[in-house]
């Protein structure tokens, strides 16, 4: 009977190493996951960053965009003064 709970004492500390064992790898890999939520929510963040600029950018091309034909007008009226006043010589 005493080897028989010997054995038995053996497969508990075994058990109870491995319990150890098991409960510090799930604390890193909870550490871990954390870690990784985390960034995730910092890329989240960023990816609205580049979206919220992209949008900005887009309304900044479509501002230039009108400039530009603003600008055109402008040479366009001042071509056809030049034109009118070399005309009149």
């Amino acid at each position: 009977m005493s080897e028989r709970l010997e054995r038995v004492e053996a497969i508990l500390e075994v058990l109870a190493q491995q319990t150890l064992a098991n409960a510090q790898a799930t604390a890193r890999n909870t550490e871990a996951i954390e870690r990784l939520f985390a960034a995730t929510a910092q890329n989240t963040e960023a990816i609205g960053q580049v979206f919220a600029a992209i949008a900005q950018t887009r309304e900044s091309i479509a501002e230039l965009r009108a400039s530009i034909a603003e600008l055109r007008q402008v040479v366009e009226q001042q071509n056809r003064a030049i034109t009118y006043l070399m005309s009149q010589d």
